[in-house]
């Protein structure tokens, strides 16, 4: 009986034993949340964010995509415009990926148009998609004597079938008018042989 007692005594203690966590091992943190089932009605849900490269406006050195992830989320949209993304660059992470983070937390298909070279990586607007982007494009606009400006556009098939073009971009707001006229009769020029709805 003593044996009996002394086997179930250090059977225990290997099971204490193997399964204490080491608390010295960093814990990973949560994956995000999956995202909701894709339902179609025949309506599109559509939202454009200049998310000032995840930077909340109170604070120069927060960068915070889960913040943006957030809104995004809480929008629920089929299809959104992005602006002024930051990708692997010293400003905002040389190891993150601000479209591609922001699809992963948000569940939802990126595509990211570079504009410039930028702090040791890249900057420019993007896209974010329930739907599959069958062909991207990254079209840059005109720009005298001013920061680069980039027209980025998708074809998506809809779940009805049907084709539409989305796009996305970013006018200059810093140099003169007549650039963003130069920007906007670029964009017709470019969007206006399409034969699929544009929505930009």
């Amino acid at each position: 009986m003593r044996q009996i007692k002394l086997v179930i005594i250090y059977c225990c203690l290997i099971l204490i034993i193997g399964c204490s966590k080491n608390t010295s091992d960093p814990i990973p943190p949560p994956p995000p949340p999956p995202p909701p089932p894709v339902t179609y009605d025949g309506t599109l849900r559509v939202m454009t964010y200049n998310i000032h490269h995840a930077n909340p406006p109170a604070s120069t050195t927060i960068i915070d995509v889960n913040a943006i992830a957030n809104i995004i989320k809480q929008q629920n949209p089929d299809l959104v415009a992005l602006q002024e993304i930051d990708v692997n660059n010293t400003r905002s992470g040389t190891s993150l990926n601000q479209a591609a983070e922001l699809g992963r937390l948000t569940g939802l298909k990126f595509y990211f148009a570079k504009t410039i070279d930028f702090a040791g990586g890249e900057y420019g607007v993007a896209i974010l998609s329930k739907y599959t982007m069958d062909v991207t494009r990254n079209i840059l606009l005109p720009s005298p004597g001013a920061e680069q400006r980039t027209l980025a556009t998708v074809l998506i098939t809809l779940p009805d079938g049907k084709k539409i073009v989305f796009a996305s971009t970013h006018l200059d707001a810093q140099a003169a008018e007549t650039n963003r006229l130069l920007q906007i009769n670029k964009i017709v020029e470019i969007l206006q042989p399409e034969t699929n709805p544009v929505i930009i």
